[in-house]
């Protein structure tokens, strides 16, 4: 899904929609983050600042994590950043959360946008998965890929029984 905030210097009309965050559906639980891509332009100077990065649900979701500065000067080429939204290990549910952000046109020291969006995202704990367990001997079960891994030093033989 693509969500288009600014375009040409115009805060486009659906984020101003009071009912634009209802229309978004819940990030399901598989989905661990989002990458966005923005862009000044060529001859725009735009500074942005994430006011707001906040879980609504600790016990089920950690507040989003962005993987650039918190705040600084939208690149003016097209660059991909990353908003991490972390589940709690052992629970499930929905939570909700929120990510604020400030955009100024430089050149005239003009707020340009400032965009609250809340948002829900589905955690599912996955617990050990005894089958896994099972199929590994000796092994241990990763209960996140569901491989089977071996001790340091110890290698996985198969035989060959004719």
């Amino acid at each position: 899904m693509n969500i288009y905030v600014i375009m040409d210097g115009v805060v486009l009309h659906q984020l101003l929609d009071p009912n634009f965050e209802k229309n978004l559906p819940v990030i399901p639980s598989e989905v661990t983050a989002v990458n966005f891509t923005w862009k000044a332009g060529e001859n725009r100077n735009y500074t942005y600042m994430f006011y707001e990065l906040q879980s609504y649900n600790k016990d089920i979701l950690n507040s989003p994590i962005i993987s650039i500065s918190p705040s600084g000067h939208v690149p003016r080429k097209p660059t991909e950043f990353e908003v991490l939204i972390p589940c709690v290990g052992n629970t499930s549910g929905v939570a909700t959360f929120t990510l604020g952000l400030r955009i100024v046109n430089e050149d005239v020291n003009q707020n340009l946008a400032t965009i609250r969006l809340k948002l829900q995202k589905q955690c599912s704990y996955r617990g050990p998965d005894p089958e896994c367990d099972k199929k590994c001997g000796n092994g241990k079960c990763n209960q996140d890929t569901f491989q089977c891994v071996c001790a340091t030093g110890i290698s996985r033989h198969y035989a060959r029984v004719l």
